[in-house]
């Protein structure tokens, strides 16, 4: 459900693109595959919408998994503090 919200809410996401229900499946299974918890997926959501759905150079799925996985490594750092 939080995942419809992040995609339904976000700001700077373009139109096509929210409407488009694959991205629901895509950051489901980065979600998944990154074994976020709670507080993660907030970071990611924050994430994209302050640095942005699109990056160029990169294919949208990369860009959600690289944020993601700096989203990730970025908790675990803080942990390590």
């Amino acid at each position: 459900m939080f995942i419809n919200r992040l995609i339904i809410e976000s700001q700077t996401l373009p139109a096509q693109i929210r409407n488009n229900f694959a991205l629901h499946k895509i950051i489901l299974n980065i979600v998944k595959t990154l074994l976020m918890n709670e507080l993660e997926i907030v970071y990611f959501s924050l994430y994209l919408d302050k640095m942005g759905w699109i990056t160029e150079g990169f294919q949208l799925d990369d860009n959600l998994l690289l944020t993601g996985f700096s989203v990730k490594v970025g908790n675990i750092l803080l942990r390590c503090i």
